[in-house]
């Protein structure tokens, strides 16, 4: 017989003798089962059914094709090629085709209407409960099933609805904030590309590629407007003293504003390693990156800048801008200023 690529064997010594399975793919559906006592036995009997095996595993493998209509696979396909899928930034996108991957080597051979089951929930619980060992993984892994979900019934393709489910990954870094005296540290060690990128970070709140895309087309005379990437939001990030002396500090050597030493954009992974090169020569423990941006969104609370203001400069929705809010920079935070505002207004 013609060998089936990707199929996965797996041979066990029983007890009573030994056993072969095949699977269509690592962690797809079982296509041989064969046990006997013997090792010749065994291999006979694996010979006898491997022309069902074979027939089983073209089955399940066209089933997974991109094009599989009323397969999970061809959903996971159309889904991608759709105009909402391509609305996404680039990595969103990336980690999206990279968790569905995974989603499509467990369920791209099951039919779309099995979704719709009382038993499919359950079915994908447990499959999250064999990634639990990295929660943050297997939370992306079933959230990138639920926007398929969400996206095929508003294309028409399924009523199934997944429902609310609660995350194995818990991570609440909405505290958590570079003080003066570490950004101070941090740039005496950063190189003077480094340091700018970070203090424009802090002083605008802008996520890391944002701030790496941002143009000087992107600055005017009162504020940097720019549609961020994440939410396609168009932002409005005022020119404070401190953004006008950092970008006077940048070279015009781009139409980027902030590049590397070598006069280029930077690149992502290169800024993430000189800044943690930085950070450690710093003494800096436990600060990220992306805590920058709740640094700002801190000043500006603190600043006594309020909702529909910090909804607009960070570029969140109105409506729920209170929240989220309260939850990046703290309740103590947001009281503190709300009675500050209350102090300022009662002795006018």
């Amino acid at each position: 017989m013609a060998p089936l690529p990707g199929v996965h064997r797996v041979r066990k010594v029983l007890a009573d003798g030994v056993a072969e399975y095949w699977y269509a793919w690592r962690g797809g559906p079982r296509i041989l089962s064969a046990r006997a006592l013997t090792e010749r036995a065994l291999s006979l009997r694996v010979a006898a059914a491997s022309i069902e095996a074979s027939r089983l595993f073209h089955e399940h493998t066209e089933r997974r094709s991109p094009n599989a209509d009323g397969f999970v696979a061809g959903l996971i396909y159309a889904w991608q090629e759709s105009a909402e899928f391509a609305l996404f930034s680039p990595r969103t996108k990336k980690d999206l085709r990279k968790h569905l991957g995974t989603v499509r080597d467990k369920f791209g051979g099951m039919p779309v209407r099995a979704m719709a089951s009382r038993h499919f929930r359950r079915e994908v619980m447990e499959w999250r409960g064999e990634h639990a060992r990295t929660p943050c993984t297997a939370d992306q892994l079933v959230s990138a099933l639920v926007q398929l979900m969400k996206w095929a019934r508003e294309a028409g393709k399924s009523d199934a609805e997944f429902g609310p489910w609660t995350r194995l990954y818990r991570v609440d870094r909405s505290s958590i904030i570079w003080e003066p005296h570490e950004l101070e540290a941090l740039c005496k060690h950063a190189t003077p590309e480094l340091k700018r990128a970070a203090l424009l970070a802090a002083f605008t709140g802008l996520r890391k590629g944002d701030l790496l895309k941002l143009t000087w087309a992107d600055v005017g005379t009162e504020a940097i407007t720019r549609t961020t990437a994440k939410r396609r939001r168009v932002v409005h990030i005022p020119l404070t003293t401190e953004v006008k002396s950092i970008l006077a500090s940048c070279p015009r050597v781009s139409p980027v504003v902030l590049t590397d030493r070598t006069g280029k954009p930077w690149k992502a992974p290169t800024l993430e390693k000189q800044f943690g090169l930085a950070r450690n020569a710093a003494g800096v423990v436990g600060k990220r990156w992306h805590d920058l941006r709740g640094t700002y969104a801190t000043s500006l609370v603190r600043a006594g800048v309020e909702t529909p203001q910090l909804a607009r400069i960070m570029g969140w929705g109105k409506e729920t801008a209170e929240a989220v809010a309260t939850r990046y920079v703290g309740s103590e935070t947001v009281a503190l200023a709300a009675l500050e505002r209350l102090k300022a207004g009662s002795s006018k």
